[in-house]
């Protein structure tokens, strides 16, 4: 990671989206990156063969068909979504969080 870094940033397979988010973000035991569900790999109309799920942002910083995590950065770059009014950081406290997943019906790894 570089030195200063604050994002993490994400890239599509087909080039078509990218996500990025705050190392805190990333660290969320809520954020991970899956390579399976219900005991077998993720299907290609799942997001698969790996996505990252961002389940405090209600799924909208959540990215299908991973390809590849292209580094750290010293900026959050808006997404699609950011740039059509959704906020950049994670909401308030306002709503009751969302537990993690804990059920072994998913692999994936936390990404903090």
């Amino acid at each position: 990671m570089k030195d200063g870094a604050v994002a993490l940033s994400f890239d599509s397979y087909d080039g078509a989206d990218t996500e990025s988010l705050t190392l805190d973000q990333a660290r969320l035991p809520d954020v991970i990156v899956a390579y399976t569900m219900l005991g077998a790999p993720i299907h290609d109309e799942h997001g698969g063969p790996v996505r990252l799920y961002v389940a405090p942002m209600f799924g909208y910083k959540s990215l299908k068909w991973l390809s590849r995590d292209s580094g750290s950065s010293d900026q959050v770059e808006p997404g699609f979504w950011e740039q059509n009014g959704y906020p950049v950081k994670r909401l308030d406290r306002r709503f009751e969080p969302i537990p993690p997943v804990t059920n072994n019906d998913t692999t994936s790894v936390n990404i903090g």
